[in-house]
């Protein structure tokens, strides 16, 4: 359940986050300073565990909204593709909402901006891979019909993605 792994993502977040403060301000022996490393490896081991099993979780649905929105099945022409754009658009108001959602969910379990970013950061590093190797194995998708459905796709989630400034890189801000 994401909402556990959120919850833990957090507690052990926080907890290194403490240990690494405590760590700068406390000067200690160099035996508790290698039992100290280690716990933060354990910890960092943790974190970057429940991470995963989160991104994988939602990235699951996410293959599956994107073949429901994407029309991957079939070859299709400009006058197509144009005609297609009104049942696309619904589609993609449908996807950005579970995505809004998400976030929200995300937020709610109190994640730092730093793990929300690197969560969509994840996502859509992933759906990027997904639809190259969707248009690599199927050279009849790479046409200018599609190319205008995915410029469609696309425009709305960066759209989105400007609605979230949450969602914003720290340094680009």
């Amino acid at each position: 359940d994401n909402e556990h792994q959120c919850y833990w993502l957090r507690t052990v977040y926080e907890l290194l986050r403490q240990h690494e403060q405590s760590k700068t301000t406390h000067l200690s022996s160099s035996a508790s300073s290698e039992s100290l490393d280690e716990f933060s490896s354990h910890m960092l081991s943790l974190l970057n565990s429940i991470f995963v099993t989160v991104v994988s979780n939602i990235t699951e649905g996410i293959v599956k909204d994107l073949e429901a929105v994407l029309p991957l099945h079939r070859k299709l022409t400009w006058m197509q593709s144009s005609l297609i754009f009104v049942e696309i658009t619904n589609k993609l108001q449908s996807l950005t909402h579970h995505y809004s959602d998400g976030l929200l969910q995300l937020q709610a379990s109190f994640l730092p901006r730093t793990i929300l970013f690197h969560f969509f950061k994840t996502i859509f590093s992933f759906v990027n891979s997904w639809l190259f190797n969707q248009l690599i194995r199927r050279k009849e998708l790479c046409n200018f019909g599609m190319g205008l459905l995915l410029r469609l796709v696309f425009g709305q989630l960066e759209a989105w993605l400007l609605l979230h400034p949450v969602l914003h890189d720290e340094e680009s801000s």
